[in-house]
């Protein structure tokens, strides 16, 4: 059985990769990471965290360099995280695992998107009474599942 272990791109910078990766291989016995790519709003606790022990993540953003070319000509267009504009989170994590044999699964969140929602309510979930669930995209809509195709085809590597 493969045991891997969540994080979030914030966590794996604000340690410092290597040092978690360490952690988690050496202390803990983890072969593998699953880092969130896209995820939706969240105030959380983190007592490890050496800058922060709380904090509100990007709601509705990816946290790896999405290639341009996949969204053109799609209505809704990913949301690049802060920490992703400055590199690529994603990338550096499969490097650096990679080098120490371990692997990565991506954590992806594309559909609780209230960014998205907010900003096209047309693409949300409507429940019977015509109400529109702004915090949730709808995976009947042409458009939301063209943009999750987008997202999925994402290659760190």
């Amino acid at each position: 059985m493969e045991t891997s272990l969540f994080a979030f791109a914030t966590d794996l910078h604000d340690e410092g990769l290597d040092t978690v990766l360490g952690n988690l291989q050496d202390r803990a016995g983890v072969e593998g990471l699953t880092m969130a790519v896209a995820y939706h709003d969240a105030r959380d606790l983190f007592p490890h965290n050496p800058v922060h022990k709380v904090r509100y993540l990007e709601g509705g953003a990816v946290f790896f360099s999405p290639d341009e070319a996949r969204y053109e000509g799609l209505q809704l267009q990913p949301r690049i995280a802060e920490l992703a504009r400055a590199g690529d989170p994603l990338s550096d994590l499969c490097v650096a695992a990679s080098d120490r044999g371990m692997s990565v699964n991506a954590w992806a969140v594309f559909l609780h998107n209230d960014r998205l929602g907010f900003r096209h309510p047309e693409c949300a979930t409507q429940n019977a009474f015509g109400d529109r669930y702004l915090t949730d995209l709808c995976p009947s809509n042409p458009e939301v599942r063209a943009y999750a195709r987008a997202c999925l085809r994402h290659r760190a590597l």
